[in-house]
């Protein structure tokens, strides 16, 4: 498969639709449908197999830090602190689908041959971004991100979204 429309084709095969698209926006009955729920479908596939080929890793962003003494004293301010108890606020990635795991920024080129778990939450902050919230400094983030492109999908994935896309479509 080697486009959108060639996968949305193979879905409607599956379901013995009679016509294919010609693209995603050629306005047919078909092409509606899929539009709607194309890339919503793969988001979720995405998310629920969370492949290795889609596993990505990102130095975050610092928007927010604690308190340089902590929070010891009632210096804390929601508009120039994270949320409480956490000591750093971080911007998400824009084409992040799910997060899977903070790590330290590697100052050496060792492996980290015993990692550690590092506890981070999802939240949206005061004003209205989605963020990373941990205490880690320095943060890196490995992530599943959104392969919209169908010629770097592995064949497994190919026929699951394949498989969804015609579960999507049993109404047409």
């Amino acid at each position: 498969m080697n486009s959108n429309e060639a996968v949305v084709n193979a879905a409607l095969d599956q379901i013995g639709y009679k016509r294919h698209i010609s693209s995603l926006y050629d306005g047919t009955p078909a092409a509606v449908v899929a539009l709607d729920v194309y890339s919503q479908t793969r988001v979720a596939l995405l998310a629920s197999t969370k492949p290795d080929w889609a596993r990505k890793d990102a130095v975050l962003e610092l928007l927010k830090s604690a308190p340089a003494n902590g929070y010891q004293d009632n210096n804390w301010n929601p508009e120039t602190n994270p949320a409480f108890p956490w000591l750093y606020e971080y911007a998400e990635p824009a084409d992040e689908v799910i997060p899977l795991q903070i790590k330290p920024r590697p100052f050496t080129s060792l492996p980290l041959w015993r990692p550690r778990y590092i506890p981070f939450r999802e939240a949206i902050n005061n004003t209205g971004a989605n963020v990373i919230l941990t205490n880690q400094v320095d943060a890196v983030l490995t992530y599943i991100t959104d392969v919209s492109d169908p010629t770097r999908w592995h064949d497994a994935f190919t026929s699951m979204m394949i498989s969804a896309l015609a579960q999507q479509f049993q109404p047409l």
